[in-house]
């Protein structure tokens, strides 16, 4: 599948605050979350290798770890503080959302940061691809920021490429930066400009 297949298709905004903004790809819709979204949320955190990809996630999050994160994050998003998404699969609605995607935003600075997760039986199909161009497209195009920026571990191959293929940059290696479990952890910081190309317009 090309990017050409892959690129947005439209923005839809559903109120004149962009964090609040509906977003459509040719398979997927892209929908701010609700109260109503927590048991999609807690099962796409619940994936395996979320626990692995991520700073502060539990390997098995109980009802009330998931509540209070998928809580706060909303407040964030209800005071325009974050755009945050699910995913959901514009052929089949009714199986719950299949991604979340986030971005916080650092209104100083004009930019914001990406955070990403994919249920465990929806990888490999290109959906993160997809859900991620459209995004990048409307955080520069919709919310109007400078910089969308995102850091990795550096072991992790699937979303370095996920990154590199949809036209971020790797700044930077920032060494035993994190500490996770005890342990120290190398991260890759990326980013992308406003001004930057985006495969998807190729």
């Amino acid at each position: 599948m090309s990017m050409t297949d892959l690129k947005p298709d439209r923005s839809i905004d559903m109120s004149d605050d962009p964090t609040k903004a509906r977003l459509t790809t040719k398979r997927l819709l892209l929908a701010p979350v609700t109260p109503e979204d927590h048991d999609d949320f807690h099962r796409i955190i619940s994936s395996s290798g979320v626990h692995e990809g991520t700073l502060t996630f539990p390997r098995h999050p109980d009802e009330s770890w998931s509540r209070e994160r998928f809580e706060r994050v909303l407040e964030r998003s209800d005071n325009s503080e974050c755009y945050f998404i699910h995913a959901h699969l514009l052929e089949s609605p009714g199986i719950g959302a299949v991604a979340n995607l986030s971005v916080d935003l650092d209104e100083r600075h004009s930019r914001g940061h990406l955070g990403y997760m994919v249920d465990e039986h929806h990888r490999g199909r290109g959906y993160a691809t997809e859900m991620l161009m459209a995004v990048v497209e409307h955080a520069f195009e919709g919310l109007k920021i400078n910089k969308v920026c995102a850091s990795t571990w550096t072991w992790n191959e699937p979303s370095s490429n996920l990154l590199a293929r949809t036209g971020f940059t790797r700044e930077g290696h920032a060494r035993q930066h994190y500490c996770k479990d005890g342990e120290y952890i190398d991260a890759y910081e990326w980013g992308m400009l406003a001004s930057d190309p985006r495969p998807w317009k190729d």
